[in-house]
């Protein structure tokens, strides 16, 4: 069993590879057209992502709002429902909220993930949709 020191040591080692990987493939990241379906006052919103070399687990898609008056921004993430045959890397996300904002109030943001890293801190990146 590892003690203290080293698990923490093997954590950095990790986080430091994580963090190679995902800057050199973040510049392949990019967005479909999202779709949306609104009824009963609730929004699903789905969209292709290609992540190209990067896994479904190395990132994390959100659909994004800014603030209404007197609120936080809003940020819900989206979870990966299939890959995409014949489009390598490319998943399509789906969420589904309950909101009276317009699908013009939102839009799609990729951010890194990983349990152990502290985003944005530790590797400040982000992709908008728009």
């Amino acid at each position: 069993m590892l003690g203290h020191e080293e698990r923490d040591g093997e954590v950095a080692r990790e986080l430091a590879r994580w963090s190679r990987q995902v800057e050199q493939g973040w510049p392949a990241v990019r967005f479909g057209d999202v779709s949306a379906d609104a009824g009963r006052g609730q929004l699903t919103v789905s969209l292709p992502v290609h992540l190209g070399g990067l896994g479904s687990d190395s990132v994390r898609v959100e659909l994004y709002a800014n603030p209404e008056t007197g609120e936080e921004p809003f940020v819900q993430q989206m979870a990966p429902v299939e890959l995409i045959e014949n489009s390598p890397g490319t998943y399509l996300y789906r969420t589904t909220l309950t909101t009276s904002r317009r699908l013009e109030d939102f839009t799609v943001r990729a951010v890194p993930h990983h349990a152990e890293a502290r985003i944005p801190i530790e590797l400040p990146l982000i992709a908008w949709q728009r």
